[in-house]
């Protein structure tokens, strides 16, 4: 963002200050849909509010228009994707209530990818050497977030498959402990 702002001509103040508006976004999205996917109940549904924001923020930024007040709107509406991590890493969480290793192992493997992924990414799509037309990331960007959708929904798809079925998820009877049945529990078990 702060390479097209200075190729617009914005000062440097400008260039420092306006993109931390971008983190507020984040923020503000991430809280909302983590509210939002609890009160639901389920995930999806916010994964795929996210994806759709890929989209079109990263569609906008494609088409450049001439409008600074359209760039602006697209990189602020980006900055809500940020919100991905603490959703998807609790419905891993869900998913994988049943099994603590099968959570450890997947809990490993989305932080590997992660890292890899925030690592790489802008060395290979977002190079300075680009600035400030980005067309390559933007475009890359626009397809992982259209890619991100039907992930979501086959993802979505196979817990419900699977918790029907009992294979994931915990029990009823699992969830709920009361607190006196816990300490007669502990107090009759052999040491």
């Amino acid at each position: 963002m702060q390479l097209w702002m200075a190729s617009r001509g914005y000062t440097v103040i400008q260039q420092n200050n306006y993109p931390t508006a971008v983190y507020a976004t984040a923020i503000v999205g991430t809280i909302a849909y983590a509210i939002i996917s609890d009160k639901l109940k389920s995930r999806w549904e916010c994964s795929i509010a996210i994806g759709l924001t890929f989209v079109v923020g990263s569609a906008i930024l494609v088409a450049d228009p001439a409008a600074d007040s359209a760039h602006f709107f697209a990189f602020y509406l980006l900055g809500t994707t940020y919100a991905p991590q603490a959703l998807w890493y609790s419905w891993m969480a869900d998913v994988t209530s049943h099994d603590v290793q099968l959570r450890a192992i997947t809990t490993g493997f989305m932080n590997s990818f992660d890292f890899a992924f925030v690592t790489w990414w802008p060395l290979i799509f977002y190079p300075v050497t680009d600035a400030p037309h980005f067309e390559k990331g933007y475009i890359a960007s626009l397809v992982t977030g259209a890619l991100t959708i039907p992930f979501i929904i086959l993802i979505a798809y196979l817990e419900k498959r699977d918790s029907a079925k009992g294979f994931i998820g915990r029990s009823q009877e699992e969830q709920v402990v009361p607190e006196d049945e816990e300490a007669i529990v502990n107090t009759t078990t052999p040491k």
